[in-house]
């Protein structure tokens, strides 16, 4: 085992990594409607990779028994890819875009709202406030992954659309984008493994 300690070790220091990605793919599904009328309704899908630490980003700060904790924030520009969406039937795609992210965990003002391209989501049920020490916009975007909110959204007419469609209840999920580099020192982690484990074989 010990000849094949050193691929395995790198494959292991390159995962742990990825615990810190910066870029995350996000999917948020549910029902939409198209407006004014409703006469026409049907699954909705939205997906992008967003860059969690690219854009201007500002935290709103609030201290609790000396612990402060981030219970506003607003950012934009951020860098989006890959931005596709679908709803009856119709598909668009968009290489590269950016859009916007805030949220208020105030009393009284719970609210977060994303922006790009045609899609805007709305939603009074954001995460719970995390402290300073442990907020970036990354950890609370993989926080929000499996959620199902009540939706005050919409897609505009364009894109994959031609009218006003309003989205309703929606699922949220939020997954970590490995970066390339990652993905080829994985390969050749276990390229040399199998590599160092033929040649122990050979007589």
């Amino acid at each position: 085992m010990k000849s094949v300690a050193w691929p395995l070790t790198v494959v292991l220091a390159g995962f742990l990594n990825q615990l810190h990605a910066a870029e995350l793919q996000i999917n948020i599904t549910g029902q939409g409607c198209v407006l004014p009328a409703a006469a026409s309704c049907g699954p909705y899908t939205i997906s992008f990779d967003v860059d969690t630490l690219s854009g201007h980003q500002q935290q709103g700060l609030a201290t609790v028994n000396g612990v402060s904790y981030v219970v506003g924030f607003d950012s934009g520009p951020l860098a989006l890819t890959n931005f596709q969406e679908s709803f009856g039937g119709h598909f668009a795609y968009v290489r590269l875009t950016t859009g916007a992210l805030s949220f208020s965990a105030l009393p009284g003002v719970s609210d977060l709202a994303l922006d790009t391209q045609n899609f805007l989501w709305d939603s009074a049920n954001p995460e719970q406030p995390l402290p300073q020490s442990q907020f970036t916009l990354a950890n609370y975007l993989l926080g929000l992954s499996g959620d199902s909110f009540g939706v005050d959204g919409a897609l505009e007419a364009g894109l994959a659309v031609n009218q006003d469609v309003g989205l309703e209840n929606g699922t949220i999920r939020v997954t970590a984008v490995p970066e390339p580099g990652f993905l080829a020192l994985v390969l050749a982690g276990f390229a040399g493994a199998w590599l160092t484990n033929g040649r122990r074989r050979t007589p």
